[in-house]
């Protein structure tokens, strides 16, 4: 799978669940295997999903978002090109805020993919697919 990784943007809640993301990141991958990573910056999730892939050898492009030029609708464009121009067939969830949603009806648009993770037990848990 070509997949963008997206979730929560709290750099010390990532980081803080680094290992529970890294082997649920593990899981999706035995599961089916994950050829490259988009990533949205390199923040929380994203961060540590790039420290993932580049752990296993993935190529991992990072999409920065234009702030400067476009403001609050920076996230949305960015979301956007992920999902219709880089190429990625797959979206993986992780909890996340208004970004992660944006992502999510980026992805439902462009008929990616959809997995879900959610905190549970101590670490992360595949909640949901969604084709």
């Amino acid at each position: 799978m070509h997949a963008i990784i997206c979730g929560s943007r709290d750099h010390l809640l990532a980081i803080k669940n680094r290992q529970s993301i890294f082997t649920a990141l593990d899981r999706m991958h035995e599961y089916e295997p994950i050829i490259s990573i988009r990533v949205g910056s390199e923040k929380g999730v994203d961060a540590i999903a790039k420290l993932w892939g580049d752990s296993k050898g993935i190529p991992v492009a990072v999409i920065d978002a234009n702030w400067t030029l476009f403001n609050r609708g920076a996230g949305p464009r960015r979301n956007n090109a992920m999902a219709a121009y880089f190429g990625a067939d797959s979206c993986i969830f992780f909890p996340g805020g208004p970004g992660t949603a944006s992502m999510e009806t980026k992805a439902i648009a462009f008929q990616l993919r959809r997995y879900y993770f959610e905190y549970k037990d101590s670490g992360f848990q595949l909640k949901q697919i969604d084709p």
